[in-house]
């Protein structure tokens, strides 16, 4: 199976995906829309701003502005847990036979 890695969004745009739009995100944190879509298109936000939004929908700061806070510096925040072994959907055997 030739597996494709997943998309990684920008962390402003995850912070707008886990708010549910750009109008949402400038509610939680007290700024207008277009201030929200410049964010998003500059890929930039203040120092000031990664606080807030990592407090309204907890996308951390030192991902929003890694120049100011190094992500090596919260291991907590990027461990990643080890995936658990799945079960396969399809066996060999089937899909040999539908090749």
């Amino acid at each position: 199976m030739n597996r494709q890695p997943l998309p990684v969004l920008p962390p402003i745009k995850l912070a707008v995906a886990l708010a549910k739009s750009q109008v949402k995100l400038a509610r939680l944190c007290g700024v207008s829309p277009n201030t929200v879509a410049n964010w998003v298109k500059t890929n930039c936000v203040s120092a000031e701003a990664a606080v807030i939004i990592e407090a309204a929908v907890g996308v951390h700061r030192s991902a929003l502005r890694p120049d100011l806070w190094a992500p090596q510096d919260y291991p907590e925040v990027y461990q990643v847990a080890p995936l658990p072994e799945a079960e396969p959907i399809v066996s060999r055997e089937e899909c040999a036979r539908v090749e």
